[in-house]
């Protein structure tokens, strides 16, 4: 090989190896852009990633207060479920006692019978009793109908006796003033009496 080929060849080594050095320069330019990029979004994604954990600290927060919240109300479920279970206990105690009621009550439904039957006997002994009472009440207006009469002609009587007393006492002023007269008339004549006792005396 002559040196103007190898020269040649040089050169063109050169050029060849400056347009590769070109072109992976422009190759790893690009890459190197594409890191920064991949980096920038990585960064992005660790800043999200930051916040996301934030959150979740923050959830699982209001998780542990929800689990104390749930623990508590367990806590009450508990007491609740052990104040049902006495309540439950409770009714099953009345239970028992209406029960107990229900069977008082047939026999009182048999006692009720019982003295519906007794009334409905009153109830006629009251019906015949006002029968009775109705003949007893007649009688007794009969018997004061003629106690009445008895008393219009004791009335009447009472009026003739008044009548016949007047009369008595009539003649009782009438016979009063006779003996009044008779009493002068004997006053005089023991007077008279006396003087002729005293003129037989003297004559004596």
């Amino acid at each position: 090989m002559t040196a103007d080929e190898f020269t040649r060849l040089a050169t063109l080594i050169r050029s060849e190896v400056g347009g590769l050095r070109t072109t992976m320069d422009a190759r790893f330019d690009r890459v190197d852009e594409r890191f920064e990029g991949i980096d920038t979004r990585l960064d992005g994604l660790d800043t999200r990633l930051d916040g996301m954990d934030t959150r979740f600290d923050g959830i699982d927060t209001r998780l542990d207060g929800i689990d104390s919240r749930l623990d508590g109300m367990d806590a009450r479920f508990d007491g609740m479920d052990e104040r049902f279970d006495g309540m439950d206990a409770r009714f099953d105690g009345v239970d028992e006692r209406f029960d107990g009621l229900d069977a008082r009550f047939g026999g009182m439904d048999e006692r009720f019978d019982g003295m519906d039957a007794r009334f409905d006997g009153i109830d006629e002994r009251i019906e015949g009793n006002e029968v009775r009472m109705g003949h007893s009440f007649a009688l007794i207006q009969e018997r004061f109908d003629r106690i009445d009469g008895r008393l219009d002609n004791v009335q009447v009587g009472q009026e003739q006796l008044r009548n016949d007393l007047r009369g008595v006492a009539e003649g009782v002023t009438a016979n009063g003033e006779r003996i009044d007269r008779a009493t002068e008339r004997l006053d005089g004549m023991d007077e008279t009496l006396g003087d002729l006792a005293a003129v037989a005396r003297k004559a004596g």
